[in-house]
């Protein structure tokens, strides 16, 4: 079976989809059962730029997607959602059998601020699925009730363990250390961590916070400043796998901080 996973690119791109579709590339389980191929649907840049490269993608996608069997297609929220709702469309014309797997956390919070012509759209898309995948059980529920869909299933992101084994922490040092890693803005809590860590340096003013991740990094960086947190926060920004494991090892603490 020839199959085509279509996203952001994992090579042009930031983000977790762009993580996920990675790990898909680099899984040596998953590339010895089936013949997979990466298609780059988006990359990150200025606004010109992801016109004219979403635009050149869609159309490169229209003459390559006979020669593939299964399409597991990615997609976030808002824009994403819509230019994935034309490579469905395409794929199920073709008679050809296509997966969509939902990753914006802000899915239904996009969902409920259309209008219903765009509602109607967004719910078609997903019945002409063969499968949409959800994230969480949570999520999954959400859809199925809110969009009255019933091709869903869970499918959670996966984390490769062996990959992380050199980034186990030294527990006897660094007590002092957390590290929040993902993206950088308020859904994930980074601004509520530095008012977080203005409170507590004042009772211990040795910890140590490593901010990492996309997002609002400049924001973020804005705010640090202004509370003059820098000896205590470095926001390190977006970083590559052996930087992720550099921060973990030195880290004695992670943070989720969810809102």
């Amino acid at each position: 079976m020839k199959i085509l996973v279509v996203g952001p690119s994992d090579t042009m791109s930031k983000g977790g989809m762009a993580t996920v579709i990675s790990d898909i590339r680099n899984s040596e389980i998953l590339n010895n059962k089936y013949d997979i191929d990466i298609f780059g649907s988006y990359i990150d840049g200025n606004i010109i730029t992801r016109i004219f490269y979403c635009i050149y993608a869609y159309l490169k996608f229209l003459t390559c997607c006979k020669k593939y069997d299964l399409f597991h297609i990615h997609t976030a929220c808002y824009g994403s959602t819509f230019r994935k709702a034309y490579y469905l469309k395409t794929i199920k014309k073709a008679g050809k059998k296509g997966i969509v797997h939902i990753h914006g956390a802000e899915f239904m919070v996009f969902y409920e601020k259309l209008n219903d012509a765009k509602k109607r759209k967004v719910i078609d898309f997903l019945k002409s699925a063969d499968l949409v995948l959800a994230l969480s059980e949570e999520w999954k529920k959400k859809f199925e009730e809110t969009l009255r869909i019933n091709n869903c299933k869970v499918l959670n992101n996966g984390i490769d363990t062996n990959k992380y084994k050199s980034a186990i922490s030294d527990m006897s040092q660094n007590k002092n250390s957390f590290l929040l890693l993902g993206r950088l803005g308020k859904r994930k809590g980074a601004f509520d961590l530095v008012k977080a860590v203005e409170i507590a340096v004042n009772k211990n003013p040795a910890i140590k916070v490593y901010m990492a991740g996309d997002g609002e990094v400049d924001k973020v960086k804005a705010m640090v400043e202004e509370k003059r947190l820098e000896n205590n926060i470095e926001v390190v920004g977006w970083v590559d796998f052996s930087k992720k494991v550099e921060l973990l090892k030195k880290s004695f603490y992670t943070c989720i901080a969810f809102i």
